[in-house]
């Protein structure tokens, strides 16, 4: 009678430590992140999951270590028992891992193979738009100069109506109130290395579209197919684009 009682003294000690160790690093997964930093916004978590874990834990602890508690100091077990969640974070953590990298490819195979429903529109009518001055002198002007200006700004190229003898396609990936916005984002997206340059070279041009939409296009292309083929690139590598394509 004497020894039952002792088993079952030591089988609650156990499995107290166990369950302990076993809620400790899931609560301070929680927590820390808080703690650290108040302003963070969280999700109510729920811990049902987590002191199931915990009971788990300390009856696999009660199982193994009962017998031989006598043998133990109680942290011992303690870190033979903490190092059960460690494991079982790892696991998760491979598995999680794993599956985003899974439903990634499985999203792209998914956008390349079943063809989805590509944003395509036409334009009446396209022009290049050169790139506007930086700079405007601010000082006064004589009248030499003035003449001397406006010799020279009859001689500026005018913006150019691009005619086509067969259709063409535009890759959008920026639409923009002004031509000095589309230059300013051309100029930003010029100096950033793209994932979709892995496969396509990115020739970027600025048109104006219909007389007033100012537009950003990767690449031109001959063919519907090729452009399609840019676009997915584009959209499976650079998603933060709302790609497009525009036929003229």
């Amino acid at each position: 009678m004497k020894d039952t009682l002792k088993t079952s003294k030591f089988a609650v000690i156990t499995f107290l430590i166990g369950m302990i160790a076993g809620i400790a690093p899931f609560l301070f997964m929680q927590l820390l992140p808080s703690m650290l930093n108040p302003t963070l916004s969280t999700t109510p978590t729920d811990y049902t999951p987590i002191i199931m874990t915990g009971l788990l834990i300390g009856a696999i602890t009660c199982i193994i270590f009962t017998t031989s508690f006598e043998k133990r100091d109680p942290q011992d077990i303690f870190f033979y028992a903490l190092g059960i969640p460690a494991i079982l974070i790892a696991t998760v953590s491979n598995i999680g891992a794993n599956f985003e990298v899974e439903k990634a490819k499985e999203q792209a195979t998914a956008l390349v193979v079943q063809g989805p429903i590509i944003p395509t529109e036409k334009a009446d009518s396209i022009e290049a738009v050169p790139r506007p001055e930086s700079h405007q002198k601010q000082e006064k002007t004589t009248f030499l100069d003035s003449i001397i200006g406006t010799a020279m700004a009859s001689d500026r190229p005018k913006p150019i109506q691009i005619a086509s003898s067969g259709p063409n396609y535009l890759i959008v990936i920026g639409e923009y109130q002004s031509a000095e916005d589309a230059w300013a984002a051309h100029t930003k997206i010029s100096g950033m290395k793209l994932r979709s340059e892995r496969y396509v070279q990115k020739n970027l041009s600025v048109k104006k579209l219909n007389g007033n939409r100012y537009v950003l296009s990767y690449s031109t292309s001959h063919s519907a197919k090729d452009a399609e083929r840019i676009y997915k690139i584009l959209a499976i590598n650079d998603p933060q684009f709302a790609v497009r394509i525009i036929k003229y």
